[in-house]
């Protein structure tokens, strides 16, 4: 577990004046010699000399008093110190911080990792995407990396330390051999601190978390441990979760307790791996699988059918003020198989 002592020492290098750490350096003079993997509005991710990723917050004055732009700004000095007590057994530590031209720490330097996602999402924030991916030689097979996943969740969590945001996108491993880390810990926190967490990815949040009344309460393991089995989904059945849901709805599935179609995994074993994570993750008895603001509808596949194709049934999730007595005028209607975090059994197959 974390200690006070070593929070505070790790607090205090991250405030250290510019030039204690080796590779410290101004945004200006290392950004322009960057190759830029991601670019949006609050922050930048680029590859320096082939040798080291750069994370830098941005600070357009456009931006005013944006609050997620405030919060990262805010978090920065945080993400540091959560990534120095991980240490280089969950992560690859930063050997450098970043400064603006006005002295005011905007970024850090890491030694470069390979990202083991094979699908980034589909906007113009990510580009050059493919110097930052694992080399096919150095990739294992999907019930390996599933593993050394399971071992790098452990690891974190003995240390007292939540990662907030665990998908494939975020798990690294070093270039000259398969070891699997964690990057990106803007939304780490330590376990039992009590403070807001606002900033995780809705396809791998549980249905605790996806519900409105909880969306800003504090980190949790369980919610690590849920985020977990989906992207042991996402390695396993080399898909994207909720790739063909609207992304305006994904919360509001995810919280009606919709799940990836489980049935897409292959390997029995691995499947109740994933199964056994999602339910530590979010046990039935704390949430309602109420939908936020829409009514949601999808078929579900029976847990144990054996049938191809597997046996469905309709599953209608009313949001809070709707009766179910009538079919709703505004529901949304998944299009695919789904799985549900109520499992059923297949009544012909059973």
């Amino acid at each position: 577990m974390v200690s006070d002592s070593k929070k505070t020492s790790a607090e205090d290098r991250v405030k250290a004046e510019f030039r204690k750490w080796d590779l410290d350096t101004h945004k200006e003079d290392i950004w322009p010699k960057c190759t830029a993997i991601q670019v949006t509005s609050t922050e930048s991710v680029g590859i320096y000399e082939d040798a080291y990723l750069v994370k830098i917050i941005e600070t357009h004055s456009e931006l005013g008093e944006d609050p997620t732009y405030a919060y990262r700004a805010a978090a920065l000095p945080k993400e540091i110190t959560m990534m120095l007590l991980a240490g280089d057994d969950c992560t690859l530590p930063p050997v450098g911080r970043v400064f603006s031209d006005r002295g005011f720490l905007c970024g850090y330097i890491q030694p470069l990792g390979a990202t083991i996602c094979k699908k980034f999402p589909k906007t113009d924030h990510f580009r050059n995407t493919q110097k930052f991916k694992v080399p096919p030689s150095l990739l294992p097979s999907p019930q390996t990396q599933i593993s050394a996943l399971t071992e790098l969740v452990a690891r974190l969590h003995a240390k007292g330390i939540i990662h907030g945001d665990i998908k494939p996108a975020n798990l690294i491993t070093a270039r000259d051999a398969f070891r699997l880390l964690f990057c990106d810990f803007g939304s780490a926190d330590i376990e039992g601190s009590g403070m807001g967490h606002i900033s995780d990815t809705a396809q791998y949040i549980s249905p605790f978390r996806a519900a409105t009344q909880n969306r800003l309460s504090p980190v949790r393991k369980e919610d690590d441990l849920y985020a977990t089995g989906i992207a042991m989904w996402e390695i396993a059945s080399g898909r994207v979760p909720f790739e063909e849901v609207d992304p305006e709805f994904v919360e509001h599935v995810v919280a009606a307790g919709f799940q990836p179609n489980l049935g897409a995994v292959h390997d029995l074993e691995t499947r109740r791996l994933i199964t056994m994570y999602l339910q530590r993750g979010c046990p039935n008895s704390e949430v309602d699988f109420r939908s936020n603001e829409v009514c949601v509808a999808a078929n579900v596949e029976f847990e144990d059918c054996v049938a191809q194709p597997a046996h469905t049934y309709i599953r209608s999730v009313h949001r809070e003020g709707c009766s179910g007595e009538e079919e709703c005028e505004t529901a949304y209607h998944i299009t695919i198989p789904m799985s549900c975090i109520e499992k059923k059994r297949c009544p012909k197959c059973s």
